[in-house]
């Protein structure tokens, strides 16, 4: 069984050397470690040259989002033969023996048709919070409770089901991806399960509590337009019931009390909330699941070829 690790990075090349450094040192290793480099800022690149004799660097001549990086990442890992691939963004603190471990628990069961295998993922700043959102489907409790969807960090593919159900849709670019792309495996007949008993930890940054919308500093408000369109585009085309009522949401309750309890930048907040979310009627992202054609052209963009 081949299992790849695929690191995806953007401008942290602090947390990411220690994640290199933990994947490193992993009792079984990995048997092949892609990286990709989201047009990092910072001095990413000159950390990355410490790796060039342990894996396989991707330098993207553009920021693709965390959507852009899995499809491109994923893709590299299928067409070089994994069987599993990990998926460790550059803030993700492996265990030791992370990759025995989930080596062990797919050859104990029958996982050929498991398209994903989420672990605990555990705060590295309040070891009692749990990081990352599990939707449980409908089911009487197992030793490996069954997912509808989950989110990418941590999270282990199987490339066999990559192949049938095709890639991450690049263009959503930051949120919703992780959630539109399992419950889609789901469709398509690869459920995905939870493994209470492996972990691994996140040493994200810590977050202002509450919502964007009221607390976010201005000038990092521009990301919730992601969030409202990815969001929107996704419940439109797999639960429309729950995207007209989440439209009625957007539109009128989160600009009203945006309006009444935010303290900087109410109004122009408000407004642009609201007309992102409106704008959903008339137009959502284009959903493509993927094509040969598709992927050439992605790696011509970002890759120059």
């Amino acid at each position: 069984m081949k299992i790849f690790a695929l690191v995806i990075t953007y401008n942290r090349s602090k947390s990411l050397e220690k994640a290199m450094k933990r994947l490193l040192s992993q009792k079984r290793k990995a048997d092949e470690i892609v990286i990709i480099n989201n047009c990092s800022t910072d001095n990413t690149s000159e950390l990355l040259k410490n790796y060039q004799n342990d894996a396989h660097i991707f330098n993207l001549n553009q920021n693709t989002g965390g959507a852009g990086a899995y499809y491109f990442g994923l893709n590299q890992c299928v067409k070089m033969g994994a069987d599993w691939i990990i998926g460790v963004e550059d803030d993700i603190i492996l265990p030791k023996n992370h990759i025995l471990h989930i080596e062990q628990t797919i050859k104990s069961q029958n996982f050929s048709e498991i398209g994903f295998i989420y672990p605990k993922v555990i705060s590295i700043h309040d070891r009692y919070k749990l990081d990352g959102f599990l939707y449980y489907k409908n089911q009487i409790t197992t030793e490996y409770p069954r997912l509808l969807k989950a989110q990418f960090a941590g999270l282990s593919f199987n490339a066999n089901a990559i192949k049938k159900v095709g890639l991450p849709i690049h263009s959503f670019f930051i949120y919703y991806d992780d959630w539109e792309y399992t419950e889609r495996m789901n469709r398509h007949g690869f459920e995905g399960i939870h493994t209470p008993n492996l972990y691994v930890w996140h040493n994200d940054v810590k977050r202002s509590d509450g919502s964007p919308y009221l607390h976010a500093p201005y000038n990092g408000i521009w990301k919730s337009y992601y969030g409202i369109r990815n969001e929107l585009t996704y419940l439109k085309n797999h639960h429309f019931k729950t995207y007209c009522f989440q439209l009625m949401k957007h539109v009128f309750w989160i600009p009203l009390i945006t309006l009444l309890k935010r303290k900087d930048h109410a109004a122009n907040v408000a407004f642009n909330w609201a007309f992102w979310s409106f704008k959903s009627i008339f137009k959502t992202l284009q959903i493509d699941y993927v094509n040969d054609s598709n992927t050439k052209a992605f790696e011509k963009r970002f890759l120059g070829k």
